[in-house]
């Protein structure tokens, strides 16, 4: 199965409910919704590990960070996505991260500091990114990019999900 994983700031996931609803009607996808499945766990210790395991294995990670939140969580856990997608373009593995780093943060957000603050890391990070060149991390400028980009990853996977078959670590030996 072709697992997308929604994650971002716990502070705004208004924008879930289309993607959850997009990804709902792709057959052979299915999503990881940190938060809902939080829900559904008695213990912290065990959602962390589900989280730590589904940020590692999933096939797209989709990462926004939206202007109703400072982020600052989210704006560091892209970095260690990217990593994640290091390693997996080293090990040939078809994995995806997808950002959205909206550039503004919202005037109403109660600590002008921190909003401040939360601007100068949105563009750093955002720079950064744009310097990467890896074919597996994706920079949107909307939430409409993203879900965009997120559904045609899954569509290709449902088109070369086949092909796995005759890439050569696939292959059995011959005698």
């Amino acid at each position: 199965m072709f697992t997308v994983g929604l994650f971002g700031p716990r502070e705004d996931i208004s924008w879930q409910d289309a993607f959850i609803e997009c990804l709902s009607n792709l057959e052979g996808v299915e999503y990881f919704d940190p938060l809902r499945h939080e829900a559904l766990w008695v213990g912290e210790d065990m959602s962390k590990q589900t989280n730590t395991f589904h940020r590692a294995k999933d096939d797209v990670i989709v990462f926004p960070v939206t202007a109703r939140t400072y982020g600052f969580s989210s704006l560091a856990e892209i970095g260690f996505e990217v990593v994640h997608m290091l390693q997996a373009h080293d090990q040939q593995k078809l994995r995806s991260l997808v950002v959205f780093i909206e550039q503004d943060a919202d005037a109403t957000l109660p600590d002008p500091a921190a909003r401040q603050e939360s601007l100068r890391i949105r563009k750093l990070v955002l720079e950064r990114l744009l310097r990467l060149n890896l074919p597996n991390v994706y920079v949107v400028d909307s939430l409409e990019d993203m879900l965009d980009v997120t559904v045609r990853l899954c569509q290709a996977h449902v088109l070369t999900a086949p092909l796995q078959f005759y890439l050569p670590q696939n292959h059995p030996p011959r005698p």
